[in-house]
């Protein structure tokens, strides 16, 4: 592993944390030897990637603030997300919602209405549990083995197990079935950079339209809109949708 991987995971680990860490605590966790993470954290702290209580204990420091602002003014997954999110939408005719995980929840950051006279309008900006519902599964799905475990601690229903939750992660896709709503019915597929998840892309509709058959027409064009928003990420030029392109 790099020495950036490394600390990629040393970033992951203390963001998780409520509390600084100290370093046997963080040695656990990662399952790194003492004396190779301490060096790694000395460098860390020195760059202003973390920060020190003085006695032993680490927490994140103020450069990645830095680095947050920066990458959100580059980084807009909405505007980014838009242009295939409207494609989806007039292909599809169902309700298209974009989730992103935020702790223990998924919260939803768009939404493109479909234009069934019956449809799904989600609250945005509103937290929901991560491991329900079919964003939230896939949220789960993505997270951490001590990610799962967090959210289980702070989700009180039945959630997946973790070989459920593999299978969602092996076939990127995930389906609810009236789940948290009566009468609804959700398919989600993940966004990904590299492994990581930065955000679900759903299609949501009633149960009336949104039959097992027609959900399985839905889902190759739903990892489809999900694999340009992710090309789109990487390169951070949003695809133009097919009706601007008939223009």
């Amino acid at each position: 592993m790099s020495v950036l991987s490394k600390a990629a995971e040393v970033v992951e680990a203390i963001g998780n944390e409520k509390h600084p860490i100290r370093l046997g605590d963080l040695a656990t966790v990662l399952d790194m030897p003492k004396s190779s993470l301490h060096r790694l954290l000395v460098e860390m702290v020195t760059q202003g990637v973390l920060r020190t209580d003085g006695e032993g204990a680490y927490s994140l420091g103020p450069r990645l603030i830095r680095w947050g602002s920066l990458a959100a003014d580059s980084f807009d997954l909405r505007a980014i997300s838009l242009p295939t999110m409207l494609a989806l939408r007039d292909s599809t005719q169902e309700t298209v919602n974009l989730y992103v995980p935020v702790d223990t929840n998924r919260v939803c950051i768009a939404s493109e209405p479909g234009n069934r006279a019956l449809q799904h309008n989600p609250m945005l900006g509103m937290a929901r549990p991560a491991g329900l519902g079919a964003a939230g599964k896939l949220v789960m799905a993505y997270a951490s083995g001590r990610g799962r475990e967090r959210i289980r601690a702070a989700v009180a229903q039945t959630l997946p197990t973790d070989s459920e939750l593999d299978v969602l992660r092996a076939q990127r896709f995930a389906i609810s079935r009236e789940d948290m709503e009566p009468g609804l019915v959700v398919v989600g597929a993940p966004i990904l950079m590299g492994d990581h998840l930065v955000g679900v892309l759903a299609l949501a509709g009633v149960t009336a339209i949104m039959t097992p058959a027609h959900v399985d027409d839905l889902i190759p064009q739903l990892l489809v809109a999900c694999a340009e928003i992710s090309q789109a990420l990487e390169t951070g030029t949003p695809r133009t949708p097919a009706y601007a392109r008939a223009l």
